[in-house]
């Protein structure tokens, strides 16, 4: 009944992506030819080449146009002078009047949303009124969005209990869905992995909507309680938990791994244009009070912006940061990769920058503390790891 030629295109990819299951064999690892389109409509599995060849049957039902996009969705990122077919691993279809890229085989994705894995490759495109060999669009940082608010509250006994929401779109959005996907309902030793691998062991639980649903956004939830922490109760220093978290932070995967120093100002890597923002809250016991914050830390290059904000409301403690990847992708290397490092030194230190936390009694210094103004030291070993 949908007379829209863009939503009918929505609704058939729609009903490929959720119906047919996809087998993940690479495309130079099985036979050349695919299946018809009917037996792969049949059958409800396939391969990419089955995919694309059922979903641009059901377009051409409908005579909306579509060509084969043949393309290596791996760690490849240029094709060789002379043709040849083995670079290719994947095939995507390109609906050429809307520009639109449709890649069904992911099953999480959205109309027009595709993984960061195949964005401004070099591809071959068949089946068109130009056949040949162009690279594939790059989305603008306005439409790879990653987003994480936590909030955590330290007890008077020194347990630690919070949430993390995460909400993510585009490229982002399809790394989280696939995270729901392999968690699946039901299943807390996720949350316990994902806090143990963030330095911070604990329990927890995860809440979210169907992954295979079509909206913009996408969210996941969750709840955590952290092991005890009654050490830092005592006065020192500690990184402010980051809970539940599951995307890179802010400064981190866009314009390239974060943990890399200078020994990889020579060593090309892929990048994107993206934002990526996170909030952390922390509310301190009454008996208790955070020292001097961190200084904020702001950076403006033509290829990067980074913000960061520490604000302190009575046991409250809001740090704000922001991060903006302008660079054009798909690979930085050269001068690029080594003034994007220089910036990234900074990030790096900035998201690693711990807070004072000091005993308050009655406006007097604490049995064993330095003295009112002075951040204590030394006994918040507890409280350390990697975050």
């Amino acid at each position: 009944g949908e007379t829209d030629r863009l939503k009918q295109a929505r609704l058939l990819y729609d009903w490929v992506r959720v119906n047919i299951r996809f087998i993940p064999i690479p495309l130079e690892e099985t036979r050349a030819d695919p299946h018809d389109a009917a037996t792969v409509a049949a059958n409800l599995y396939g391969d990419a080449k089955d995919h694309v060849v059922l979903l641009r049957a059901l377009l051409a039902a409908k005579d909306i146009a579509a060509e084969f996009v043949l393309l290596n969705a791996s760690d490849s990122s240029t094709l060789a002078g002379a043709p040849n077919l083995r670079p290719m691993n994947h095939l995507v279809l390109f609906l050429p009047g809307p520009d639109v890229y449709l890649d069904s085989t992911l099953g999480v994705a959205p109309f027009g949303v595709m993984a960061f894995a195949e964005y401004g490759k070099s591809a071959i495109f068949i089946g068109g009124a130009a056949p040949g060999r162009r690279e594939l669009p790059i989305p603008s940082s306005g439409e790879t969005i990653s987003e994480t608010r936590t909030e955590v509250a330290l007890a008077e006994d020194g347990e630690v209990t919070g949430t993390t929401t995460t909400t993510a779109q585009g490229a982002f959005g399809v790394w989280l869905r696939n995270v729901a996907r392999s968690i699946g309902p039901a299943n807390p030793a996720a949350a316990a992995g994902l806090l143990r691998e963030n330095g911070t062991p604990g329990s927890g639980a995860f809440s979210f909507a169907a992954p295979m649903s079509g909206a913009t956004d996408y969210t996941m939830r969750g709840t955590f309680h952290l092991q005890n922490q009654s050490a830092l109760l005592n006065g020192g220093f500690f990184v402010p938990w980051t809970g539940l978290r599951i995307l890179p932070r802010p400064g981190d995967f866009l314009t390239g791994p974060l943990a890399i120093g200078n020994e990889g100002r020579n060593v090309p890597t892929f990048c994107y244009p993206g934002m990526q923002s996170e909030e952390i809250t922390l509310i301190v016991p009454a008996s208790r009070q955070l020292g001097s914050l961190p200084p904020n830390l702001k950076i403006e290059t033509a290829f990067l912006r980074y913000q960061s904000e520490w604000r302190l409301s009575g046991r409250k403690l809001i740090v704000s940061r922001m991060f903006q990847s302008l660079v054009k992708g798909p690979v930085c290397d050269g001068a690029l990769r080594r003034d994007l490092l220089v910036e990234m030194a900074k990030i790096r230190v900035d998201l690693a920058s711990p807070i004072g936390l000091r005993q308050e009694i009655a406006g007097a210094p604490a049995k064993g503390e330095p003295g009112n103004g002075a951040p204590a030291i030394g006994a918040g070993a507890g409280g350390a790891g990697k975050r």
